[in-house]
């Protein structure tokens, strides 16, 4: 009889534009654990302090008051003033809208494109000549300066990144502990993408230099620069994006799809300062501190070593924690630069 089966998750390594994020190279901070009077275990927020309190003398509700509603029916939305469920096909029909007096003056004369007007032949003519045969232009329609489209230079994102158009079927929680991007087939069926299928080019044409920004933390920027000095089991043995495109210092390899997903869950896992937390104002603070809340109860089993390890960057997105593609912004500093959207 053959032993149970025993899942091995992929093992996801930095690559050589990751390598600043795969927490070696990080430097280490005290955790920052935010005060426990910042949030509470009720879901609902706190009540004002604004609010007036209650009276000891108050009269105590009756405990023969007769609850409202059946115990064997719930409470049945969209009710009316008497409790029945309106009928709608009793209602009368709804009163056509009454038209508009239409605009009866004189209209606007007809475009001179509808006249039957020929229009102006990109070519010149030459004058004083037998035949007035026209010469054509050493310009060609098509590729005219003027006519010249600079949108065929911009970098096409992979449809993995892409967040203009991003597909349904991939998720990734940033706020995850393990970085585990998975691929939904069905209610209930997913699969984590191999490793190999994300180590394609990232963007077309291929890119070498790329920063991404997110709106909720513009002071922490994801760069993704190649590093010649990087080493990982020797060179590009541990599975670095330049195993598979064969780059090297002189040609760096392009970047990738997996180093986009890797970077971004990996720098959003950075802990924060007690100078990051000093600039929040009070509101701010117990947003973040229950979304850290939640982010450690994510793994039931990791809930006190998450804890431990304080406040992220990723607490700062609150509830949008998916990742929802990339969008191109301006460039800045010689990187190509695109927004984060969750």
């Amino acid at each position: 009889m053959s032993g149970p089966y025993v899942y091995t998750p992929p093992a996801f390594q930095p690559t050589p534009y990751t390598g600043t994020y795969g927490g070696y190279d990080q430097q280490q901070h005290s955790p920052f654990i935010p005060p426990a009077n910042l949030f509470s275990q009720s879901p609902y927020p706190p009540s004002s302090p604004y609010q007036r309190p209650k009276s000891p003398y108050a009269r105590p509700p009756s405990p023969y008051t007769r609850p409202s509603g059946s115990p064997y029916t719930g409470a049945a939305p969209w009710q009316d003033g008497y409790g029945q469920q309106p009928n709608y096909y009793n209602q009368p029909p709804a009163q056509p809208r009454s038209r508009p007096p239409s605009w009866h003056g004189m209209g606007h004369p007809p475009s001179p494109n509808t006249l039957g007007i020929p229009l102006p032949s990109p070519t010149h003519g030459r004058r004083r000549s037998f035949g007035n045969s026209p010469v054509r232009s050493p310009w060609d329609t098509y590729d005219m300066p003027w006519n010249y489209n600079t949108a065929a230079l911009s970098v096409q994102l992979h449809p993995l990144l892409n967040g203009e158009s991003f597909p349904r079927d991939f998720v990734l929680d940033l706020a995850q502990p393990r970085f585990a991007p998975v691929r939904v087939f069905g209610p209930g069926q997913t699969q984590v993408l191999p490793y190999e299928s994300l180590q394609v080019p990232g963007t077309h044409p291929s890119v070498t230099r790329m920063r991404i920004t997110h709106d909720r933390i513009p002071m922490w920027p994801i760069d993704l620069e190649f590093q010649a000095d990087y080493t990982s089991g020797g060179g590009y043995g541990g599975g670095g994006g330049g195993a598979l495109f064969g780059g090297g210092q002189d040609d760096p390899p392009p970047i990738t799809v997996y180093d986009v997903l890797f970077a971004a869950h990996q720098s959003l896992h950075t802990p924060i300062r007690q100078v990051d937390w000093a600039q929040l104002n009070l509101t701010e603070e117990t947003d973040i501190a229950r979304a850290y809340t939640r982010r450690c109860k994510l793994v039931p089993s990791e809930a006190a070593f998450q804890s431990s390890q304080g406040v992220k960057r990723v607490d700062y997105l609150l509830d949008r924690t998916h990742f929802r593609g990339l969008i191109k912004a301006p460039d800045v500093d010689g990187f190509y630069h695109f927004r984060l959207l969750t």
